[in-house]
């Protein structure tokens, strides 16, 4: 009797070895890492190499009780430019509403699944901190003293024949201006007003929304954290504009790459930086933006300031509008690329004009800023270049044709790539820096749900998902260490050399693989990109490793408009709609793909393994009968 007993058992533990080797090093569970509203929806998709159709999951609170379960079922798609699993597979828990700490078990794997009223507030201050640490020019930097002293007396150059050549020569006076202050726009120490503004305008747009989200934690000014990180915007903005004829667009050149690592106090340009300067509509009419949203802000707060916002915001707006301005954007073009290049004056021009009418009151703004909404249009793109949507929604309810505009363009976001793979719902081709404009996107489809519900939320709580590791690396895109798996090698002069953890540095995120290709000399390998490279797909990758500039390097930008997702969606989570979850059409596995399956499990053989198993049996058969 015990002889058979053994065999059972042994029969039991080969079955479920097998299983397990079957189900267990082949799956992932990706999920939000940070957890979720209890009033919004909540979809995790497990990655697997093999078919899981009815595996069972099942969801259990902190005192272990489940309190929901079920099967999975059809994969939602295969192997795809959006994919990098051949089965991914949908587990909807929206329905679950009680806070606590629970535990998502499917077979061997599991996930904490948090459900809190406010679980992305950790994240506010460490985002704020970073930029903090990318002012330039002041003692109240962090991990840096007060460094680039010298730009009080940038030297200014200006365009070297043809604007679309990117070309600059020094001024044969050799004038120069004070451009004291402002961020480093990146790993490097240069500075560009395009970025400065765009990044000072989200700043305050987070705050406009959501004042309640943010508190005082660095600031040493009576401003809360958020206003004192954009005050610094505003101000070097206001330098932008010295005299009626400059304009300065950037401070330093691709020069500041030829320089080798070093901390901005050590570096040997300090004193000789260039102030590129042009009548540029593309970058003056982001900085009147930026200026005017600041005034209106302000007034209540600091009305002198306001006052000083205002007077700038105006006159450069009015100056960018003149005959002589430019009609293509002013750009550095270096060596291996163009700096910002925005050609499209419109959308910048036409987001100067509505806030100005919304500081003002002047129908002459309000007129214009139609004007140019209707010549701008809608994108299919938003960045840095190009801010049709926020155009558009701020004029959106004193015009009727852009609203329209908003809504068709929020519409084409919402709908890209789904029939060709996309189950995360990303907005745009990750092609460079993809995280930033898509957080735009995904807030505009929050605030329009929240002006008239025209959009449902979707898109926001699909797009804050993937940035916090719903996603193919399983990764939270911003350098936290209370989340489970942050990326945090942040490409970063600052942090390489000081050995510092970049707390709430921002990544770039996933980029175009042919991108990737043609950069791939400049990268250092590291272990670790074994691990994520079983996650990329056909034509996009991402790398945690901090020699690569395409997917880890962060921007002031993408602090900005990752605050502005945040407070959106912190804003929205007291709706008790849930929105409907369009799945998109099941797409098997290629036969190709079936047949790799066949031939592999992605870890260890299951029959390697139930060979093993039938040895360790046979001895121990061989013991029993002996006995």
């Amino acid at each position: 009797m015990k002889y058979y007993k053994k065999i059972n058992r042994y029969l039991w533990l080969v079955v479920t070895l097998t299983f397990s080797a079957n189900n267990f090093a082949e799956s992932y569970l990706r999920y939000n890492q940070a957890g979720y509203q209890p009033q919004r929806s909540k979809r995790i998709i497990v990655m697997s190499d093999n078919q899981q159709n009815n595996t069972p999951w099942q969801l259990t609170n902190s005192a272990g009780v489940v309190v929901s379960s079920g099967k999975l079922t059809t994969s939602l798609y295969g192997k795809s430019a959006h994919t990098a699993k051949p089965y991914n597979y949908l587990i909807d828990i929206s329905n679950i509403i009680p806070l606590d700490d629970y535990q998502l078990t499917v077979n061997n794997i599991s996930a904490d699944i948090i459900i809190a009223e406010q679980p992305y507030n950790i994240l506010v201050n460490p985002i704020l901190r970073f930029l903090r640490v990318a002012r330039s020019g002041t003692s109240d930097t962090l991990l840096t003293p007060a460094s680039h002293l010298g730009d009080q007396k940038a030297i200014i150059y200006r365009p070297e024949g043809d604007i679309k050549q990117g070309k600059w020569q020094r001024d044969s006076q050799d004038k120069t201006v004070d451009m004291l202050g402002g961020w480093y726009d990146a790993g490097d120490y240069i500075k560009f007003t395009l970025t400065t503004a765009y990044t000072t305008y989200y700043l305050l747009r987070a705050y406009q929304e959501n004042p309640a989200l943010f508190n005082t934690k660095y600031s040493q000014t009576d401003l809360v954290d958020i206003l004192d990180e954009a005050q610094i915007g505003l101000d070097y903005l206001v330098k932008t504009f010295p005299t009626n004829n400059e304009f300065i667009i950037q401070v330093s050149t691709g020069e500041d790459h030829n320089q080798g690592q070093r901390l901005p106090q050590n570096d040997n340009r300090d004193g000789y930086r260039e102030a590129l300067s042009a009548i540029s509509p593309a970058h003056m009419g982001l900085t009147s933006a930026a200026l005017a949203l600041g005034s209106q802000i302000f007034s209540s707060i600091a009305p002198e300031k306001s006052q000083q916002y205002k007077q700038a915001a105006s006159a450069i707006y009015h100056r960018a509008r003149a005959d002589d301005a430019l009609t293509t954007a002013a750009f550095e073009r270096d060596s291996t690329n163009d700096f910002y290049h925005d050609d499209n004056n419109d959308d910048n021009m036409g987001l100067a004009a509505i806030e100005l009418y919304l500081l003002t009151a002047q129908n002459n703004y309000l007129e214009q800023a139609k004007q140019y909404s209707q010549q701008a249009g809608n994108g299919s793109w938003a960045a840095w270049c190009c801010v049709t949507s926020s155009l558009n929604y701020r004029l959106n309810s004193l015009d009727s044709s852009a609203q329209a505009l908003l809504q068709e363009e929020l519409q084409g976001f919402k709908s890209y790539d789904k029939n060709s793979g996309n189950i995360w719902g990303i907005p745009m081709q990750p092609s460079w820096a993809p995280l930033p404009g898509a957080a735009i996107a995904a807030s505009y489809t929050g605030l329009t749900f929240l002006q008239d519900k025209q959009q449902d939320p979707q898109l926001l709580w699909d797009n804050l998902d993937y940035f916090l590791g719903r996603n193919n690396w399983g990764v939270s895109f911003v350098a936290l260490p209370s989340l489970p798996k942050a990326a945090f090698h942040t490409y970063s002069q600052v942090y390489q050399l000081t050995g510092e953890y970049p707390l709430g540095a921002v990544a770039e995120g996933p980029g175009s693989k042919s991108t990737y290709l043609d950069l791939q000399q400049y990268f250092t390998p590291t272990a670790e990109d074994d691990y994520y490279q079983q996650f990329n797909t056909a034509s996009q990758v991402f790398f945690d490793n901090s020699s690569n500039f395409q997917t880890m390097e962060s921007t002031i930008t993408g602090q900005a408009t990752t605050l502005y997702m945040i407070a959106i969606a912190s804003k929205v989570k007291s709706t008790t709609e849930i929105a409907a979850i369009n799945i998109p059409p099941a797409q098997p596995p290629t036969p190709a793909t079936e047949q790799q399956n066949s031939n592999s499990s992605g870890g260890v053989s299951w029959w390697l393994l139930l060979l093993i198993i039938t040895v360790l049996f046979y001895k121990k058969h061989k013991q029993a009968i002996k006995l």
